[in-house]
């Protein structure tokens, strides 16, 4: 959440300082991840690291099924494939 805040108080950002002041909040953030990522890895094992590895594999390799960019907008696909 602190990552999010960061990046979009870095978009809205009207100054410099306050574009510094988000990816400061942004790294934070990143830094917070990163540590979350390791605790969840010891505490759910290889197995369930692989597990949630190959779901993330599987969400990317099948996402561009379900969804096309028109004009840099990205939207639902319908079944109906005509362009």
């Amino acid at each position: 959440m602190v990552f999010i805040i960061g990046g979009i108080s870095a978009l809205l950002s009207a100054t410099i300082d306050m574009l510094i002041g988000g990816w400061v909040l942004q790294g934070s953030g990143a830094a917070v991840c990163m540590t979350m990522g390791q605790v969840i890895a010891e505490f759910i094992g290889w197995r369930g690291n692989i597990g949630i590895m190959v779901m993330g594999v599987l969400l990317i390799a099948v996402s561009p099924f379900y969804l096309s960019t028109n004009r840099g907008v990205v939207s639902l696909c319908s079944l109906d494939r005509h362009h």
